[in-house]
């Protein structure tokens, strides 16, 4: 099972910064709002966010505050011995090189999320007293009622494609392995691109009326069936934002929001159209509706996350028809906080997962992308050959 759930966020300053006035800042984001003053922990059959008390909180911050003068590199941040601690869901860490890491319990927010929470900092930062209600809810919509409707005949439609030998075809790098308690670690490199080649990533994804979101999904399942040419199909599993389907809900308010729909794509047939249709799912709402669904079969949390974590104890080929994914690829979006944009020169984000995970995100006009997964149940060298080529595909 995996050991800590939090997400990562490597941020490099346009120039160097005051440490102790950084501290500072972080502190007062904490003290000021008591959505980060709390613990995770069971309730009964569910799980709540519970408050701790201010002893606790100069206790954990003071932690924190000991080890700050500390540098690590971000693989040191993702491991065991580095995971966020029950106490406190949020940390920054110095990392060298003008770059500051934010990490967040992926169990309080999403990443878009924490993008907020890191919006909020470093105004802070800057002197200016921003409300939390000011950079909440920006990507509010709708859920399309179509989706509820065509829930139906996207199950059967996956299902059809995904056939009886689905677990024998998929490009699976794992090689069957039986996960493990994930005590090696995670493996991660980030790639960063300039504005003239982010301009070309851009106007490539364009001519081909793909989003740089489909765009890299195409890369990357290229890559994908390149290095197991002997299997038929990969599964890409794309994590949506939930919370944008609500004009109320908080962007600071605890929960992980976040959702997922799986792309399923067929060697033979040409990737990029496949792409373009599974991704149409994605208007109406589909990602909303197939979390609504598995909540509707699951009577609890407790025992949902029970059911998540029998599935997360077998190899990726034995796992149920949406579970033996071959990677992830998330998307960011464009940040355009302008209190991040005047002081950060390039930022990347990852969080812990089973599998191959790859990020993407722009800011300033640039692209960066990541790719993170547990070094127990992949072979670096392996993995790291097939995001090179991705990456070398855009």
């Amino acid at each position: 099972m995996l050991r800590g759930d939090d997400m990562a966020f490597a941020l490099k300053f346009r120039d160097n910064y005051d440490p102790d006035r950084l501290w500072a800042s972080f502190d007062s984001l904490v003290r000021q709002n008591p959505a980060l003053q709390v613990v995770l922990k069971p309730c009964g059959r569910s799980f709540s966010w519970v408050p701790i008390d201010s002893a606790e909180l100069n206790a954990a911050l003071d932690c924190q505050r000991q080890r700050f003068p500390q540098f690590f590199s971000l693989e040191e941040l993702l491991s065991p011995a580095h995971a966020l601690t029950p106490s406190l869901p949020v940390r920054i860490s110095q990392m060298g090189g003008r770059e500051v890491c934010f990490q967040i319990s992926h169990s309080l927010s999403n990443g878009r999320g924490a993008v907020q929470w890191i919006e909020y900092w470093l105004a802070t930062d800057n002197g200016e007293s921003v409300p939390v209600s000011q950079i909440a809810g920006r990507f509010d919509s709708t859920a399309p009622k179509t989706g509820l409707a065509l829930l139906p005949f996207y199950l059967l439609g996956y299902s059809a494609r995904a056939g009886l030998n689905q677990a024998r075809e998929t490009v699976d790098l794992t090689h069957g392995k039986t996960p493990i308690p994930h005590d090696n670690g995670y493996a991660t490199r980030t790639y960063s691109f300039s504005e003239p080649e982010t301009d070309r990533i851009l106007a490539k994804a364009h001519a081909l009326d793909l989003s740089v979101h489909q765009y890299m999904c195409l890369a990357v399942a290229e890559a994908m069936l390149s290095a197991q040419p002997e299997k038929s199909r990969v599964c890409i599993s794309v994590p949506t934002d939930l919370a944008r389907y609500s004009s109320s809900l908080s962007r600071t308010a605890p929960g992980n929001y976040t959702s997922s729909l799986v792309v399923q794509l067929r060697r033979g047939a040409p990737l990029q159209s496949q792409i373009g249709r599974q991704f149409r799912w994605f208007r109406f709402g589909l990602d909303y509706w197939l979390s609504r669904l598995l909540g509707t079969f699951s009577p609890n949390e407790q025992t949902f996350s029970n059911m998540v974590a029998r599935s997360a104890s077998v190899p990726v080929h034995r796992r149920g028809v949406f579970q033996n994914v071959s990677c992830a690829v998330t998307n960011v979006g464009a940040v355009k906080s302008p209190a991040i944009c005047a002081r950060v020169e390039w930022g990347c984000g990852t969080t812990k997962t089973q599998t191959i995970l790859f990020t993407l995100g722009r800011l300033n006009g640039r692209l960066s992308a990541n790719v993170t997964f547990p070094r127990d149940l992949f072979d670096p060298e392996e993995v790291f050959r097939v995001a090179d080529a991705a990456i070398a595909g855009l």
